[in-house]
């Protein structure tokens, strides 16, 4: 949103038009820390900031957005803390107004840790008559980065293999790759990949069709 105004001066017995411009962009917050060391969850990945000032400069900033916000966790141990946000590379003639000014952030040791891959899938939407095979992924581990306390949730890494309902025929796919503690719930970490290439064998059940093919033969008489 952007409003714009203009004042009249007069100098010298001169009147001159100034325009000024108000204008509220979205930009990437940036953080200020030793990422080598340590991993940071809990703050937003953009933030709002008002500009106001001469048309002209306030347009061509929102543009551009050749300016930078950030948080300085520099000197900061562990654990939870609220840090205030700061603007740099802004021209003097333009204010700006922080949303928010400050965040709260968890800071924790930084961790990397390489786990195997298990496949799941819904068996339920397999069709009747048909049975699938072992699951294969075109990767079999992946490498978990994050704080030390998440990745010690980690119960297990599966590749999440989509299977739609009543399938028949061989799935190839690729699968999300998730980690999840021992509730089944996701865990906040980063998985490199995060997606593999899976194949799931879906056959005819031969035991079925030979169950059937026993019923519909005629019975002899005796």
């Amino acid at each position: 949103m952007s409003s714009t105004r203009q004042q009249t001066s007069t100098n010298s017995g001169n009147t001159s038009l100034t325009a000024t411009k108000k204008e509220t962009v979205r930009v990437p917050l940036q953080l200020d820390v030793n990422s080598q060391k340590y991993f940071v969850t809990g703050y937003p990945e953009m933030v709002r900031v008002a500009l106001s000032g001469p048309a002209a400069l306030v347009t061509t900033t929102s543009n551009t957005q050749n300016f930078k916000v950030y948080a300085s966790l520099k000197g900061l141990g562990t654990g939870t803390h609220t840090v205030k946000l700061h603007v740099e590379g802004l021209n003097k003639d333009i204010k700006e107004t922080l949303h928010p000014k400050t965040i709260k952030v968890n800071v924790q040791p930084r961790k990397s840790q390489t786990f195997k891959i298990e496949s799941e899938f819904n068996k339920g939407n397999i069709a009747e008559g048909y049975v699938a095979g072992r699951p294969t992924t075109g990767i079999s581990s992946v490498k978990a980065t994050g704080a030390a306390n998440e990745i010690a949730r980690i119960d297990k890494v599966v590749a999440q293999i989509i299977v739609p309902q009543n399938a028949k025929t061989t799935i190839n796919s690729q699968a999300i790759i998730e980690a999840l503690d021992k509730n089944g719930k996701t865990v906040n970490v980063i998985l490199t990949p995060s997606t593999t290439n899976a194949s799931l064998p879906i056959t005819a059940d031969g035991k079925s069709k030979k169950r059937l093919s026993l019923s519909l033969r005629p019975k002899m008489a005796v």
